[in-house]
Parts: structure tokens; C-alpha cells; sequence
């Protein structure tokens, strides 16, 4: 018992970690965007940092394991749909719609996993997740009014609609079958298997993502977009998905995709941080609001054996 206690504290603060990296990605993207640097180019070159640390790690560690390769037809599916298909969809949407709305929109994510538990298991989820839910998702509804609102700005609103809806319901896929695919092979489950796991899926989407590959034009990329690249393929594709996936293998995957709104909370402080963002007392609020729930989800989700 002590054992699993343990085992779960690690793996809440695991997801707390990979909730703080993917709050430096919108900072990041933002920078990049205004640079005139092309997103899916920089997507592909995420998926490649990503898939290149993950291999290194397993030939360094000697735990290189190619017999994982039997788990393609289970691999293929989440990495198309899940990691690349997302990461399309979310940057496309970019294009037609406010961020305030590509915010609210792609943490619809959260949503869809309970809906996945509630159709394919058949289970219910506990009280305690339904009330986080909709009260993180209040939260975020005021983050985005303090950030000007919702405003259709072009002709082509509800095709960004669209695309961002799907960019939510493609990592609530992720999010939920990956943590069924853990649960399922629990038995086998170790660290180096994650790592192995990993590597295929990321080395799958650099695959499909080859011809974004030629939509950057390097020669004009300054030292501080390469710094960013880099940091965004180390820390959101390499580290982020690293500690996100053993949180899913090691917590209830509904409790740990609601608490991806802490996500919102942290893109603000880096914002404070590095945009010199001043937040308004509606964000404010919107954040505090956010962050109880989550403290609380948290911490049931680590009694919960």
C-alpha cells in the first residue's frame, strides 16, 4: 500500500511537470508565429527532436527494444489521430479563429475522455470528476472572457471552429487510448517499455510529417528561433509526453485529462513572465478557480487506489 502511494504521488507531480511544459508551448508558439516561422514546420521538427531524444535515451540505456514493434497496429492509429492529426488541426485552426477561442476550444479534450470512459467502458465517472469538470471548465470560460472574448472575425469562423473541435476530440483520443493501452499491457508495463512505446509514436508522426519538413525557410531563422525549437522539442514533445503518458499509466484518466486545464493557468504565468502579460482580476479569478480544482482533483486522485 505504501508502495502504490508513493507510486501515485510521483505520478501527480509527474503530470504537474508535464502541465507546466505545455504552458511554455503557446508562449513559444506565439514568438515563433510572429517571426513569420512556419508552424507545421516547426511541428515536424518537434516530432523529430522528440523521436531522435527518445531513441537516444534507449540506445544509451541499452534498452532499445524492437520487439515493441508488435504493438504497431495499436501505434499507428494513436499517432496518426492522436499526436499528428492534433498537432494539424490544432495549427490550422490557428489561421481562421481568435486564440482566445482556439484556447477554450481545444480543452474540449477533457470532455471527450469522459465520454470515451462513459461509451467504450461503460463506467460512470466519479462526482468528484464531473464537478472538477465543469467547474475548471468555468474557469477557463473566464480566463478567455478576460482576454477579450469570443469575435468572429473572418468568413472562414466556423471552418477554425471545426478544425479546433477536432483538435480537442483528436488528444482526448490520445489522452484516453493511450491510458487503456497502459492499463491493458499492465502486466508487461515498465519504464523502458514507455520509452520504447513512445519513440514508435513520435517516430511515426516524423514520418508523416516528412514534407513539413521544406516549409521552413532556414537560412532566415534567427538564434532565438532556433533556441525555441529546440526548447519546444525537448521539453513539450520529448519531456511533456514522457511525464504525461506515466501519469496516464498510474492515475484514473479522466482525473488526470481535467486536470490539462492547469495548462491555461501556466501559459498566463508565462506570459507574466516572459510577454510581460498583466492579467486582469477576471483572469485572475479564472486562474484561482482552475487551480483549487485541480489541487483538489489531485489529491482524491491519490487516494483513490
Amino acid at each position: 500500500m505504501e508502495k502504490l502511494k508513493n507510486t501515485k504521488i510521483l505520478a501527480i507531480f509527474a503530470l504537474w511537470l508535464a502541465l507546466f511544459s505545455w504552458g511554455i508551448h503557446g508562449v513559444a508558439g506565439r514568438f515563433l508565429a510572429l517571426n513569420n516561422v512556419s508552424m507545421l514546420g516547426v511541428m515536424e521538427l518537434r516530432f523529430l527532436i522528440g523521436a531522435v531524444l527518445f531513441f537516444l535515451y534507449l540506445l544509451i540505456t541499452k534498452n532499445l527494444d524492437l520487439s515493441y514493434f508488435k504493438y504497431y497496429k495499436s501505434l499507428l492509429p494513436l499517432s496518426f489521430i492522436g499526436l499528428f492529426g492534433n498537432s494539424i488541426f490544432y495549427h490550422l485552426g490557428l489561421k481562421y479563429i481568435p486564440a482566445t477561442l482556439v484556447m477554450l476550444l481545444e480543452n474540449l479534450s477533457p470532455f471527450f475522455v469522459v465520454l470515451m470512459v462513459i461509451i467504450i467502458e461503460k463506467s460512470r465517472p466519479k462526482r468528484h470528476e464531473v464537478i472538477a469538470l465543469f467547474v475548471s471548465f468555468i474557469g477557463l470560460i473566464l480566463i478567455v472572457l478576460g482576454k477579450g472574448g469570443l469575435k468572429i472575425s473572418n468568413a472562414q469562423f466556423y471552418l477554425g471552429v471545426f478544425l479546433e473541435v477536432a483538435a480537442g476530440l483528436t488528444f482526448g483520443a490520445y489522452t484516453y487510448f493511450s491510458a487503456r493501452f497502459y492499463k491493458k499491457n499492465s502486466i508487461d508495463f515498465s519504464f523502458s517499455m514507455m520509452m520504447n512505446i513512445l519513440f514508435q509514436v513520435f517516430l511515426y508522426s516524423s514520418i508523416m510529417g516528412l514534407p513539413f519538413l521544406f516549409t521552413v525557410n532556414y537560412p532566415v531563422l534567427k538564434q532565438i528561433d532556433i533556441i525555441l525549437i529546440l526548447e519546444m522539442g525537448l521539453f513539450q514533445s520529448f519531456l511533456a509526453y514522457l511525464l504525461w503518458n506515466y501519469a496516464l499509466s498510474k492515475l484514473p484518466t479522466a482525473s488526470t485529462s481535467i486536470l490539462f486545464y492547469m495548462t491555461v493557468v501556466f501559459t498566463s504565468i508565462n506570459e507574466m513572465i516572459f510577454l510581460k502579460f498583466y492579467p486582469n482580476w477576471i483572469i485572475i479569478i479564472g486562474s484561482i478557480i482552475i487551480l483549487i480544482s485541480a489541487i483538489v482533483l489531485s489529491i482524491k486522485s491519490r487516494k483513490i487506489s
